[in-house]
């Protein structure tokens, strides 16, 4: 099984790449949020293209892209980098953006047919405050897709989903730390306490789930807790 680290980049270059050499030094891979919230923040795929080079090994990369915000051409260059510097897209549409308008007419299914064409593995966000069917009708829409983002998993949930999607399936995992338990309480999401976090990754795996996303929320420091304990 391949476990995915979320990362929040640091904001200067050196430490940047520092910070992605870690990572891919423990995880499979990186999955990178876009603009969360509609705040600004660093453009996914450069991120995506600095970890490509400073990678020592062949590592998973999935850059998250809003469609609130963009145009079919947009996607189409985005498509070519990301073909350039092998990574993978995982299509949303977003919250509204904090500064200017929304003028986004893409859905994430025909973001994915594009991004298809220039050969690039892509796929969209499946979240369980959908209905089970609504998500099952969603998933056979989008049956070009490589995988789905499952977010406010839990496993007994994801079993309902059905195999077909279970083979494609990323679950979005939310971690409980020490260092990011206070902001951990304040959310309404599904999170799995950091001491049952690897029985929670082996019953992902006998499900049948080939990957998981693992996110502290952004806090790096809760990130390093959850590597020491799965790795080391």
């Amino acid at each position: 099984m391949k476990i995915l680290a979320e990362i929040h980049p640091k904001k200067k270059l050196e430490k940047l790449k520092a910070q992605l050499e870690d990572i891919l030094n423990s995880f499979d891979g990186i999955d990178i949020p876009d603009s969360p919230m509609g705040e600004p923040s660093m453009m996914p795929v450069s991120i995506g293209s600095i970890a490509r080079i400073v990678s020592k090994e062949e590592k998973d990369i999935i850059i998250n892209q809003r469609l609130a915000d963009v145009n079919e051409l947009f996607v189409r260059s985005l498509s070519i980098t990301a073909r350039t510097f092998n990574l993978a897209i995982a299509f949303t549409h977003g919250d509204p953006p904090r500064f200017g308008r929304e003028t986004g007419y893409l859905a994430s299914e025909e973001a994915i047919k594009i991004s298809k064409e220039y050969g690039v593995s892509s796929g969209l966000m499946l979240s369980f405050n959908k209905d089970i069917d609504e998500m099952k009708k969603r998933a056979l829409k989008a049956k070009e897709a490589n995988f789905f983002f499952l977010l406010r998993a839990t496993t007994e949930n994801v079993t309902k989903i059905g195999n077909e999607v279970i083979r494609k399936a990323i679950p979005y995992v939310i971690v409980k730390t020490e260092a990011n338990s206070a902001f951990i309480k304040e959310i309404s999401q599904p999170f799995v306490e950091e001491r049952n976090l690897l029985e929670e990754i082996e019953t992902y795996r006998r499900i049948g789930v080939n990957v998981v996303l693992i996110s502290t929320l952004g806090n790096n420091e809760s990130m390093k807790e959850v590597s020491n304990k799965l790795f080391h």
